[in-house]
């Protein structure tokens, strides 16, 4: 299939579901790349529902945390191949996400996605959406390693497509689970910390630590002004104690009862952690 052929299949593939009648005739695709919508960036399970649910408090806001399509392989595709062919991840996310973003400025609203799978798609964002802003949410290495692993990551999952694994086979099946997710903490975390550092300013993106996310109002009003929500800080500090995507299954203990031997699997992989600030 050459690219064309591909890029249509693609086109077909990807339009959103029929709830979001969206018309693109006569659309004036060139407006389309002034549009600032906003994507956050992330590992994953580190409060992007959460988040979700406070930036919907202000309907001007269109929030999507798992569009359709998911983008779960293609996200790891990105990651590998991205540099190899810009051009047809950037037409990927355009037929995956052009319409919604159009559908949001029709009804004078900012699209914003805190699904984690757009994360290796930001460099093709930046191309197609050049005003688009950024969020980038951290969470403690250990937590997210723990919630990884009751949740079974790399044991044949289907999500388990959309993870990226180490380059070096030999090496990588050589290594633990614990090992495994703290190598995926700290490559998405540094691909993220990669593609910020291409932006012209700081003032279209913002780094936020998900524990002061949860515990400091004025973490989330800082949040809220880059996005443009009006959402008052009454609301977000109603939410500060919710408990949203909760996990319950698994039954790893909290990273502070793990053995010695497994804190030290986790900290051979995850040198960012001290950048961030967490003691592992």
């Amino acid at each position: 299939m050459n690219l064309n052929a591909l890029l249509r299949f693609i086109s077909l593939w990807a339009r959103p579901p029929k709830r979001v009648e969206v018309s693109l005739d006569g659309v004036d695709w060139a407006a389309m790349s002034e549009m600032s919508p906003v994507f956050v960036l992330s590992t994953g399970r580190c409060g992007t529902k959460w988040l979700t649910e406070v930036l919907k408090r202000d309907p001007c806001m269109r929030v999507n945390h798992n569009d359709y399509p998911e983008l779960i392989r293609h996200s790891r595709l990105a990651y590998e191949s991205y540099e190899r062919e810009p051009r047809l991840f950037q037409e990927i996310i355009r037929a995956a996400r052009d319409g919604y973003i159009l559908d949001a400025a029709r009804r004078r609203q900012t699209y914003v996605e805190t699904n984690n799978r757009i994360t290796f798609f930001s460099h093709a964002i930046r191309e197609v959406y050049p005003n688009a802003r950024f969020v980038h949410l951290v969470r403690h290495p250990g937590d997210f390693v723990r919630s990884g692993l009751r949740r079974g990551w790399y044991h044949g999952a289907l999500h388990d497509e959309g993870r990226i694994r180490m380059s070096d086979a030999s090496c990588w099946n050589k290594m633990t689970d614990i090992e495994k997710i703290a190598w995926l903490w700290n490559e998405t975390n540094q691909y993220i910390e990669n593609f910020l550092a291409t932006l012209d300013t700081s003032d279209t993106y913002l780094r936020v630590k998900v524990e002061e996310m949860f515990s400091d109002v004025e973490v989330g009003v800082g949040i809220c002004e880059l996005v443009g929500a009006r959402v008052k800080r009454r609301v977000i500090a109603s939410m500060l104690d919710k408990k949203i995507n909760r996990q319950w299954t698994g039954s790893m203990p909290p990273y502070e009862q793990w053995s010695a031997e497994e804190k030290e699997q986790l900290l051979r992989y995850v040198p960012l952690a001290e950048r961030y600030g967490y003691e592992a």
